[in-house]
């Protein structure tokens, strides 16, 4: 049986009252109250429940939050508008590795792609930045790391100017993208 990342997109949600939001909606989906005190960090700053009953990511830009869940791994998320006012190229030479530089150029949407991608993949595994960016290459589908089997796979989110990548353990599940009004 699949897996499965559920995924819920906020539109033009009020970033002080995202946590709530998201608290209310991870006590729904486990059919009890949660209360703050339920929300740590590991020491890189990624949040899980203390119970450990379900794995979560959050990532947020301008007008648009995801919020990435599943009962059977580890996620990570990230949404990301593309940039047109940055120097991608000099960017990917700091925080990609031969391949990832080569396959980006100077192309702010590619580069949109590969950083969304490496966000997901460093938030799934939980170290962070500590990592180093530039140590681990995100362009294909699977990345093998500590001896587990990552995906990462794109998504589309039909949002002009907006990219996402969502990452898990294993790879045989699916996902499946709600949408959460204002």
């Amino acid at each position: 049986m699949k897996s499965e990342i559920e995924i819920f997109l906020f539109q033009e949600f009020d970033k002080k009252n995202l946590h709530q939001r998201i608290q209310s909606l991870l006590s729904h989906l486990l059919q009890r109250s949660i209360s703050d005190g339920d929300f740590l960090k590991n020491s890189h700053g990624k949040p899980f429940l203390k119970d450990h009953s379900l794995y979560f990511n959050i990532s947020h830009t301008k007008n648009y939050a995801l919020l990435a869940v599943s009962k059977d791994t580890p996620v990570g998320i990230d949404i990301e508008s593309i940039r047109t006012d940055i120097d991608s190229a000099k960017l990917s030479q700091r925080f990609f590795c031969d391949t990832e530089n080569v396959w980006v150029g100077d192309n702010h949407e590619k580069f949109c792609v590969l950083w969304t991608r490496k966000e997901a993949f460093i938030k799934a595994v939980g170290r962070g930045l500590s990592m180093g960016l530039n140590n681990i290459d995100v362009l294909e589908p699977i990345v093998f790391y500590e001896n587990q089997k990552w995906k990462i796979d794109n998504i589309d989110l039909k949002l002009d100017g907006y990219r996402a990548a969502v990452c898990g353990v294993g790879g045989d599940w699916c996902i499946r993208i709600n949408s959460v009004g204002a």
